[in-house]
């Protein structure tokens, strides 16, 4: 039978908590801000190629698009965490080895609560817009296709009615706010159809909750950095464990061959 590869057990290495908010942490959020811009984009050019298409095809595009900004967001969390942790790490050892730790060494050490912080300075932005909109969301009014002589017949007596149809009202604050909602939110918008006016209106009315999604993605990413540390150093302990177990077979067969010279 062929033999099984062992496994490659963990090794956890004590780390010294930092402090939970610091600048550092707020840029970091602030920094995801900046990747709703791009996510905008990516949901027109990704989610808009089948928005006239199939319901199947919107849908498998959504969750396509949808991943790829959650990807996105967790390699972020993975990368500040594994520094973080470094960091702590480094700061025990200054611990130990009697030296004194400065807030500025505090203030990259690793600490759970630093993801939900750098969360909420990406989300309570975009909760705010969003569920501003929410709450002045309406349902839309389907427009009617009005002929053109409708605009000249209007203005009679006869045409008075057909003012209703033509009337245009300027843009509003729910207006502006529903095109902003609406782009960040497009690959959610987009599993709708445009005459499915009460579903559309149920997305507007969850837009603070969809458009976190995301972002959500840096919170398990963050707080699993520990054990991805733990794998890297369970990875480099067994490197070395395989190397010197070949530099003890290699001195061994030179004993040997030392030992069979002196006997010839």
């Amino acid at each position: 039978m062929p033999n099984k590869k062992k496994k490659i057990e963990n090794v956890y290495k004590p780390y010294v908590r930092g402090i939970p908010v610091t600048g550092t942490v707020i840029r970091r959020g602030l920094k995801l801000l900046v990747y709703q811009l791009v996510f905008a984009v990516f949901f027109l050019l990704g989610g808009g190629v089948f928005s006239g298409g199939a319901a199947v095809l919107r849908y498998i595009a959504t969750v396509v698009v949808v991943f790829v900004c959650c990807a996105l967001v967790w390699m972020d969390g993975s990368r500040d965490g594994m520094t973080d942790v470094t960091a702590g790490q480094n700061a025990y050892k200054h611990r130990e080895a009697g030296k004194e730790i400065t807030r500025a060494e505090l203030e990259k050490c690793y600490h759970p609560l630093r993801s939900v912080v750098t969360f909420l300075a990406v989300a309570l932005p975009l909760v705010l817009v969003s569920g501003l909109y929410a709450c002045m969301a309406v349902k839309e009014r389907i427009a009617l296709p009005v002929a053109e002589w409708a605009g000249s017949a209007s203005g009679s007596g006869a045409g008075e009615g057909l003012g209703y149809y033509i009337k245009t009202s300027p843009m509003k604050l729910v207006d502006i706010l529903r095109v902003i909602v609406r782009i960040c939110i497009f690959p959610f918008m987009n599993l709708a159809d445009s005459n499915a006016k009460e579903t559309r209106l149920l997305i507007d009315r969850l837009s603070p909750l969809l458009i976190c999604i995301p972002f959500m993605a840096y919170i398990p990413a963050y707080l699993i950095a520990p054990r991805a540390r733990a794998q890297t150093h369970g990875q480099i302990a067994a490197g070395e464990k395989k190397a010197q177990k070949k530099r003890a077979r290699m001195e061994a067969r030179k004993r040997e061959r030392e030992e069979k010279n002196r006997l010839i």
